[in-house]
């Protein structure tokens, strides 16, 4: 993965079927990655301070928490739309 420069993960996570991975960094955000060819997928939300992710059971949705937010958000992988009311 090239992700142009020199960036501090602060949360990792894989998707179930271990095709995808999400990152957080502070810099970056989070962003989704293919594991066989290190291609970015694209960015989930908006978040910029996330430190923990996770991806649900299925793959569809990561949560990311935010300290600086107070809570955790929910994103959809496929359009990197937030999950209101989850």
């Amino acid at each position: 993965m090239d992700v142009g420069g020199s960036t501090l993960f602060v949360g990792v996570s894989f998707s179930p079927d271990g095709a995808k991975v999400a990152t957080a960094s502070g810099d970056l955000g989070v962003q989704v990655w293919g594991v066989a060819s290190g291609a970015f997928r694209g960015r989930i939300g908006s978040s910029m301070d996330a430190h923990d992710l996770a991806f649900s059971g299925d793959g569809s949705t990561v949560a990311s928490a935010s300290p600086g937010r107070g809570g955790a958000e929910v994103w959809d992988v496929a359009t990197g739309a937030s999950k209101p009311g989850v």
